[in-house]
């Protein structure tokens, strides 16, 4: 596994306390944008966006693009309220603890909480190639 922050490999085979770390020092605006802990064994990844207040986390691989969602919205944003050229619905925002959570299962390749949902975005996928995912903030 790595870890990458903003499209540098910041850590090979990253600890829970390493990411937890990166995902602290996100932020919208400033140039720490995204991480991405990447998988090449499963070809999978999972990628979480946002800073401070609210994180939006996807998980993908072998063609496939899924977002979280949860039954509880975290921030009271509208349906299509940005982050960065990323349009969300008001139940894809996830906490900073939700987000961590769904890190933790990818690491350690365990079950996501079933309280969280993934909605299928391949389309997405398909529609930007490849070759920009995971996302080009």
């Amino acid at each position: 596994m790595r870890l990458r922050v903003d499209r540098h490999v910041e850590v090979l085979e990253p600890t829970f306390a390493r990411v937890r770390q990166a995902l602290g020092r996100l932020d919208t605006v400033g140039k720490k944008k995204f991480l991405v802990v990447e998988d090449e064994a499963r070809e999978s990844f999972v990628q979480v966006a946002g800073g401070k207040l609210a994180f939006v986390v996807e998980r993908g691989g072998m063609g496939r693009l899924e977002r979280a969602h949860t039954e509880t919205p975290v921030v009271s944003f509208e349906d299509g309220t940005t982050l960065g050229r990323i349009s969300l619905l008001h139940d894809e925002w996830l906490s900073r603890d939700q987000a961590l959570a769904l890190l933790r299962c990818f690491l350690e390749e365990a079950p996501f909480p079933p309280e969280v949902g993934w909605r299928d975005y391949t389309s997405l996928l398909e529609a930007l190639g490849p070759a920009t995912w995971p996302v080009d903030a």
